[in-house]
């Protein structure tokens, strides 16, 4: 079987430091069953903002994977003009690119963005080729806040009839999150089928040697980091998305409390890190380590008691990669979003949700659960439950695998 699996994020094996998400395991699982998998991506790496090839290149990962890289021009902010028009380029690039490849069996085409989609969803019925429709996050509606505001109905509408051929014309749609294939069959305005299925975000852990744990405490401790202190983690990109101005804020208000033992952890690299390592240079309870590999993610995540989600007030998504990252680690999540996340946290009792922007609704849960270690600890390993039972990859991806094989080959498989 020939697989293409087509979309614009997530970072790829060539990236520095790189942890593999949602496609990457779902490549690795359909290349170790012997089917061939071209991976599609931008050369534009959005984490990082800087371009990984000045040209169209193709990265062999093995003899049965391979990534092809469509030049795009880069961009500074998440959300702008600049971005926009960044991913209608893609798009028209990727539909010259194809007219000339061999055609695929299937092709997952991961939403956002809708111009990519489009492209995809229009070549498969072309082609008679099967395509799903994976829904992975709600942005695309977030490109409608670049228009004005006289503009922003126009769009909106643009966007709603765009959506609405993508999902129509999809044989299978899938999604993180049965609101987020609610939102899908509502665009397709369809009831669910055998073939519209949710596959929830997993995540692959790192296994650590002991020496490797040892090494990589080491790499922390130069840093300032001390299992002696009540550590806080966060992983990302530290760019407008996330509310990291309310976490230096809190840094201060808690040192003037005398309450040193929390420590701020912000790994991550991005547009507004050196402005932020700027504001928070006076105090010593907050550090900028920049991008971390996956190592020290999880040695990291060993030594911590809490996972930050500090998502900023015009945050679009409502569950995103990084609280299954923590619940992997068997961190309780403190999370700024509402919605299907606050409602997974409440449910399991594995985190706590305060309001973005507000300092001190966030100390106040800090506080929380550094003074009841009990229930920081059960709220942990119900974190950790959580994930071994729900989200764990090799629960989630061969079954995806599988999915995509009944659309090629029928019950035949």
């Amino acid at each position: 079987m020939n697989v293409w699996i087509v979309f614009v994020g997530e970072t790829l094996p060539m990236d520095e430091a790189t942890r593999t998400w949602r496609y990457g395991i779902l490549a690795q699982t359909l290349a170790a069953r012997g089917h061939h998998v071209t991976r599609w991506a931008p050369t534009f790496n959005h984490s990082h903002k800087k371009q990984r090839y000045h040209t169209d290149y193709t990265y062999e990962v093995n003899e049965n994977y391979k990534i092809k890289l469509i030049y795009n021009r880069g961009y500074k902010r998440n959300i702008g003009f600049q971005r926009l028009l960044s991913y209608i380029q893609l798009a028209h690039s990727f539909k010259r690119r194809i007219k000339n490849e061999k055609p695929p069996d299937i092709i997952i085409s991961g939403m956002p963005t809708s111009w990519l989609c489009s492209v995809t969803i229009n070549y498969g019925q072309q082609k008679n080729i099967p395509v799903v429709i994976d829904i992975r996050d709600l942005w695309p509606d977030i490109f409608v806040d670049v228009f004005p505001k006289y503009l922003k109905k126009i769009g909106k509408l643009a966007l709603d009839v765009f959506n609405t051929d993508i999902f129509e014309k999809a044989i299978s749609i899938t999604a993180i999150s049965p609101k987020y294939l609610a939102w899908g069959l509502n665009y397709a305005n369809r009831a669910k089928t055998e073939n519209d299925c949710i596959f929830y975000m997993g995540y692959k852990q790192k296994s650590l040697t002991d020496q490797m744990k040892v090494d990589l405490y080491k790499f922390w401790e130069k840093l300032g980091v001390s299992k002696q202190r009540f550590i806080c983690c966060f992983f990302g990109s530290i760019n407008r998305q996330f509310n990291i101005k309310n976490i230096i804020h809190a840094a201060k208000y808690l040192k003037e409390i005398k309450s040193d033992e929390v420590l701020f952890v912000m790994c991550g690299d991005g547009t507004h890190l050196t402005y932020y390592k700027n504001m928070a240079k006076e105090f010593n309870n907050i550090i900028f380590p920049g991008w971390v590999g996956i190592e020290q993610i999880q040695s990291l995540m060993q030594i911590s008691e809490v996972g930050l989600a500090p998502y900023s007030s015009s945050a679009k998504m409502s569950l995103p990669n990084k609280p299954f990252e923590y619940f992997s680690g068997g961190l309780p999540v403190l999370s700024s979003l509402h919605d299907e996340l606050e409602q997974i946290l409440s449910e399991n009792d594995c985190g706590l949700t305060y309001e973005a922007g507000d300092v001190q609704g966030l100390v106040d849960t800090i506080l929380y659960l550094k003074n009841n270690p009990e229930k920081r600890e059960q709220m942990g390993k119900n974190a950790k439950r959580l994930f071994e039972e729900k989200y764990i990859a090799d629960k989630i991806y061969p079954p995806m695998a599988d999915h995509m094989e009944k659309l090629v080959y029928g019950n035949d498989k």
